[in-house]
């Protein structure tokens, strides 16, 4: 099920819209709330060659020591089968995405 993108959503993640082109909103859980987007700066749209990625927006009230618990799992995850990758990190003001 596609679930449309809110103004207020699209507001939040201003910021990454150089990078990605949010398309939908794919899930959320307790901590963190999960948007399917295309990587512009690895995609050639022209071409037809569209890399898609998962961004996961983790929760304002997420403690610090959580987050970093849960970046250093998935990093050492990395190049293991049926593994999604880690692919980066960015932090604007008291967002991690």
């Amino acid at each position: 099920m596609v679930v449309k993108i809110t103004d207020e959503e699209i507001k939040q993640n201003e910021f990454l819209k150089n990078r990605y082109q949010i398309l939908e909103h794919s899930g959320e859980g307790t901590f963190s709330t999960v948007y399917k987007a295309i990587d512009l700066k690895n995609s050639n749209i022209e071409a037809n060659e569209v890399v898609y990625v998962a961004l996961k927006n983790i929760t304002k009230t997420s403690s610090p020591h959580r987050v970093s618990e849960e970046i250093k799992f998935l990093l050492s995850l990395n190049g293991n089968d049926n593994v999604v990758p880690l692919l980066s990190c960015l932090r604007h003001q008291d967002q991690i995405t």
